[in-house]
């Protein structure tokens, strides 16, 4: 049984090395395949956690491209000037985090502060469309 590159067997392989490392004698039963569905959905539910984890971190990194395309949907010379910094230092600076926004700003604006400014950006963008 397999999908995507995914099989059973491999699965079997990737569980006996694991065990190994946690000190469990090659052969030994540990586990049958009555408790093989219980084991799945804690490897599927540790998978989502994980990639839940991912996406919270990297969720600026994700909403940058749409910010981007909000600022040039705007124009920079039609924003006010207290967004129009913000969004030139979006537009040079597409990787930064939100924070390392708002610390390059002068004066300087914490995260949820750069965050209202883009969202207003976006507002701006949505109600032009």
């Amino acid at each position: 049984l397999s999908f995507t590159g995914f099989s059973l067997r491999g699965l079997e392989n990737f569980l006996g090395g694991l065990l190994n490392l946690l000190g469990y004698r090659a052969g030994e039963p540990v586990f049958s395949l009555a408790l093989l569905p219980t084991a799945l959905s804690g490897v599927l539910l540790l998978l989502c956690f994980y990639c839940a984890g991912y996406i919270a971190c990297h969720r600026d990194k994700f909403s940058a491209a749409q910010q981007i395309a909000a600022i040039r949907a705007v124009g920079l010379e039609s924003l006010p000037e207290e967004l129009r910094a913000l969004a030139r230092l979006r537009l040079e600076n597409p990787f930064d985090s939100l924070r390392e926004l708002g610390e390059k700003l002068s004066p300087p604006l914490s995260r949820s502060g750069v965050n209202h400014r883009l969202e207003k950006i976006l507002e701006l963008a949505a109600r032009k469309d």
